[in-house]
């Protein structure tokens, strides 16, 4: 398990080093809660975390598919990898969650899935950006 942290923090320090700064924001899908005996809703919350990131175009000629995960890549389309040793509420998903780069474009995340190359400790999230 040792080897599998010291990949993690490589990770970790990579992102940090090679990456941008990048704000996710997990969106909250739930409904919104009603209390009956004061007569208001407590809306539901979203929460952003800023972190670093590395964004990526597809690169068609090199990677040979034109799916990621079973979802079709589009010209635009861009690979992230986010590290999982930030303190995310959650892992971000194509629910909502969308991302905003150091350019201030507004990705939404399509398909997210932990890169988990031991099968014990994921080490990354590999998401799929749309604008």
């Amino acid at each position: 398990m040792a080897l599998l942290d010291k990949i993690a923090a490589m990770t970790q320090k990579f992102l940090n080093r090679e990456g941008q700064t990048v704000t996710v924001y997990f969106v909250d899908n739930s409904v919104d809660d009603y209390n009956p005996s004061t007569g208001t809703n407590t809306p539901s919350t979203d929460t952003s975390v800023v972190t670093k990131a590395v964004l990526l175009p597809f690169l068609f000629e090199t990677r040979g598919d034109t799916t990621y995960s079973g979802t079709l890549i589009e010209k635009e389309d861009r690979e992230c990898y986010l590290s999982t040793k930030v303190a995310f509420p959650r892992q971000p998903n194509g629910a909502g969650d969308y991302l905003i780069d150091a350019a201030g474009t507004k990705w939404r995340i399509i398909v997210s899935k932990p890169h988990n190359p031991s099968g014990v400790l994921e080490i990354m999230y590999k998401l799929l950006l749309r604008r």
